[in-house]
């Protein structure tokens, strides 16, 4: 593994093959047979926001574990295709999977096996990232389910941290967020930028009100981002709140992947100098453009994403 790589970012986590699925109607015919409507297959986990900030014109390193097995040659063959650099360990699990269930709302529902993921382990992460030099630090709550991997993923974090990148935290999802809240409560104490959705944002501080989240939230992070899905999102940095909202009407078709979608152009925005709420109103148009399609790498295309451009120098945030 060589040294030699300066990155805009590095990303820490999980290794999935996704499978999408859109139902034709909101239940499954329990017992007999559910006819899908539509279905594709990609890479996914810590694939989703690499793809999208090296579509951007990132450089990103990746770091994460995945099975000698079909799967974990198709994740690598991927990574490599998007110009990716990855340091990826092998293990004797399976490479994990996620199904993504999508109803005719659009909203998602997940089904996973983690598989090699959960052995991703500290020694694995001391080899690599202390080596390694970087901006920008990713990781997410999904990771922080099973040891050994969550230990490996808050090491990382501490030593990201230490070396002055900027790191930035998605929970991923609330229902993972109390069993496991001694893990994420430290994962905030190494996170520079925190960017969650509303439910995420009140599983960790236990409020409903935003004024009391973000009043709970800002007494550990810096910056806080609050994702309002069709709406746009709330920022807090450094003792200023703002809405952010979206300002493009969009129909959605399939909302997984949004958070990564948003996270990754957040990150776009940042590396280039913006500030957060720049970033976060381009993030906002970035994932509502994704959700108008299947998959969670759906990202605009190149032609798009100069469009977007285009309106986000008109910005004055």
């Amino acid at each position: 593994m060589s040294s030699n790589y300066i990155f805009d970012c590095v990303i820490i986590g999980d290794i999935f093959i996704d499978i999408n699925i859109r139902l034709p109607t909101n239940e499954i015919t329990k017992g007999g047979v559910t006819v899908c409507e539509e279905f594709i297959y990609t890479s996914g986990g810590i694939s989703n926001i690499a793809t999208a900030l090296s579509l951007l014109g990132c450089k990103v390193a990746v770091i994460g574990k995945c099975g000698h097995d079909i799967f974990g040659n198709l994740f690598i063959r991927d990574i490599k295709k998007n110009k990716i650099i990855s340091y990826i360990f092998r293990d004797y699990l399976p490479t994990g999977l996620l199904i993504s269930l999508i109803d005719i709302s659009a909203e998602r529902s997940f089904i996973i096996t983690r598989g090699a993921n959960n052995n991703l382990n500290i020694k694995e992460v001391q080899e690599v990232l202390p080596r390694l030099k970087y901006r920008f630090f990713y990781s997410t709550g999904y990771s922080l389910t099973h040891s050994p991997q969550r230990d490996s993923i808050i090491h990382a974090m501490e030593i990201a941290r230490r070396s002055a990148a900027i790191t930035i935290f998605d929970p991923g999802s609330y229902n993972i967020i109390d069993k496991n809240y001694d893990y994420f409560i430290r994962a905030l104490k190494f996170t520079n930028i925190l960017s969650c959705n509303l439910e995420e944002a009140r599983a960790i501080t236990n409020a409903y009100e935003l004024k009391d989240i973000i009043l709970y939230l800002a007494k550990i992070v810096h910056t806080i981002i609050i994702r309002l899905g069709k709406k746009g999102c709330i920022v807090y940095n450094d003792g200023d709140s703002r809405f952010i909202p979206l300002q493009l009407k969009i129909r959605a078709k399939d909302t997984t992947g949004a958070g990564d979608a948003f996270t990754s152009a957040l990150i776009y925005g940042l590396i280039n100098g913006w500030n957060v709420y720049k970033s976060a109103y381009f993030a906002n148009l970035f994932a509502a453009m994704k959700v108008t399609r299947m998959g969670a790498r759906s990202f605009p295309s190149k032609k798009e994403i100069k469009t977007l451009l285009q309106k986000i120098d008109k910005y004055e945030g």
